[in-house]
C-alpha cells in the first residue's frame, strides 16, 4: 500500500478513515464525505507498505490495503 497519495480515487469501509481526509469548510467547520459504491475491477490485495507503488501492479485495476486497523481501496484510472 502506497503512503503517499497516486493516481487513483481512495475509498475506506469505516467513515473514521475517510473522515481524516476531509477539510472542514472556513465558513461552518463543515465536512463533506460522499457514500459510494465501487467497482473494483482486478483487485491487487497489499499487506506491507510498499513506496514505490504509483498505479495498479500489471493486469490489475485497484489496490485494497489492509494496513493500521482500516481497509483502503485505491481505484485506478490509467
Amino acid at each position: 500500500m502506497n503512503t503517499y497519495p497516486s493516481h487513483g480515487a481512495y475509498f475506506a469501509d469505516d467513515p473514521k478513515k475517510s473522515h481524516g481526509y476531509t477539510a472542514a469548510a472556513p465558513t461552518d467547520q463543515t465536512h463533506v464525505m460522499y457514500y459510494c459504491k465501487v467497482v473494483l475491477g482486478v483487485e491487487s490485495r497489499q499487506t506491507t507498505t510498499n513506496q514505490q507503488l504509483a498505479s495498479a501492479p500489471k493486469d490489475t485495476h485497484s489496490v485494497i490495503g489492509t494496513l493500521g486497523g482500516f481497509t483502503e481501496y485505491i481505484v485506478y484510472r490509467y
